[in-house]
C-alpha cells in the first residue's frame, strides 16, 4: 500500500503516512471509499498535506534560525521556514548536522584547501545552511528528517515573536532580553523557541502579511 499524497510505501494496516502525515482510508471490503476531511490526529500541529497539489511549486517567503524548546535541558536547533499557507519546523538534528558535516568536510579535502581555508568554508557553510530552504518544497523538507513538520498557518490562533535585544548595565555587564518565538495552536498546545534575531521591519512585515491579526510583535 502507498501513500496517495506523496507515494511513501506505507505497512497493509497503516492509518498515517510516516512520512507526510497524510490520513490513509482504510476501506472494508465491498464498501467504497468516503471522501473526508482531514482531522487532528495525535500530534495537533502534524498537518496532512492536502491543501497543496504536488505539482504546484512553493517557495520559502522567509527562514528564521531558532532553537526548538521541549524544556529547560533540552533544545534543538530548527529552521522555521515561512510559506505562503503554511510554515514547516526543519530540525536540524546531532544525526543530520553530522551527515552534513562529514559531506562538506569530503568537499573540502577533495578540493584541496588547507586548514585555514577549509575551516573558514566550513563556517561559511554552516552560517549560509538556511538558504537552501528557499529551494525546497514542503515534501522535500519533510523527506529530510521524520522530526520535520508542517503547520497550516489556519490552525495558528497567535503567534509570539519577542525580538531579542541586548543592553549594557551600569556594571558593565552585558543583559539580553526576547529572544522568544511560540507559536500558539487552534487545540491550545504551544510550541515554544528561542532566538537572537533582533527587531526587524522586514521580518515584520512578513509575519504581519502571513498571519495578520494573529500575529503578536514585541520588541
Amino acid at each position: 500500500m502507498f501513500c496517495t499524497n506523496c507515494g511513501n510505501k506505507l505497512s497493509d494496516d497503516a492509518r498515517f503516512c510516516t512520512n507526510c502525515g497524510q490520513a490513509v482510508n482504510l476501506v472494508e471490503p465491498g464498501t467504497s471509499p468516503v471522501n473526508t476531511q482531514p482531522q487532528y490526529q495525535q500530534n495537533q500541529f502534524q498537518q496532512n498535506q492536502f491543501q497543496q497539489p504536488l505539482n504546484q511549486p512553493e517557495t520559502a517567503r522567509m527562514v528564521l534560525q531558532t532553537q526548538r524548546k521541549y524544556s529547560m535541558m533540552k533544545m534543538t536547533a530548527c529552521y522555521i521556514v515561512f510559506m505562503q499557507d503554511r510554515l514547516v519546523l526543519a530540525h536540524l538534528s546531532k544525526e543530520l548536522q553530522k551527515r552534513e558535516s562529514d559531506r562538506m568536510s569530503q568537499e573540502i579535502k577533495a578540493s584541496g584547501k588547507g586548514f585555514f581555508k577549509g575551516s573558514a568554508a566550513m563556517m561559511s557553510f554552516w552560517a549560509d545552511y538556511y538558504k537552501k530552504y528557499y529551494n525546497m518544497s514542503s515534501q522535500q523538507i519533510l523527506a529530510e528528517d521524520p522530526e520535520n513538520i508542517v503547520i497550516h498557518y489556519s490552525s495558528i490562533s497567535q503567534l509570539l515573536f519577542h525580538a531579542y535585544y541586548t543592553d549594557m548595565s551600569s556594571d558593565g555587564s552585558q543583559q539580553s532580553t526576547g529572544g522568544k518565538l511560540n507559536i500558539s495552536l487552534a487545540g491550545g498546545e504551544t510550541i515554544k523557541f528561542t532566538h537572537t534575531i533582533g527587531s526587524d521591519r522586514s521580518v515584520r512585515d512578513t509575519l504581519t502579511e502571513l498571519l495578520g491579526a494573529r500575529l503578536k510583535y514585541k520588541r
